[in-house]
């Protein structure tokens, strides 16, 4: 999707470029953080029965399913399931 025209784009990134590096990375980090955050939102409103360890496994789940095999998946999932759930 590109809804931004470019002359727009070319703004953003003139401000982005103008940035010093550690705030770049900021910037960067920020974004990555609210993107995850966005995921666990989603995962909460469709499965509000999951516990904690279920949507960080949903949220790995996402982010890394295809670039594992099913069975390897299924098992980080329960991994990441059983470490989050289980009372310390």
């Amino acid at each position: 999707m590109n809804d931004t025209p470019y002359y727009i784009y070319e703004k953003q990134l003139a401000i982005f470029n103008a940035m010093k590096p550690g705030q770049r990375i900021e910037v960067c980090l920020s974004m990555i953080e609210d993107g995850r955050q966005l995921v666990l939102d989603q995962l909460r409103y469709k499965h509000p029965e999951w516990t904690q360890g279920q949507l960080i496994a949903g949220l790995a789940e996402r982010l890394y399913g295809k670039e594992f095999p099913a069975d390897k998946m299924e098992a980080i999932r329960q991994s990441i399931i059983s470490f989050h759930d289980t009372p310390a």
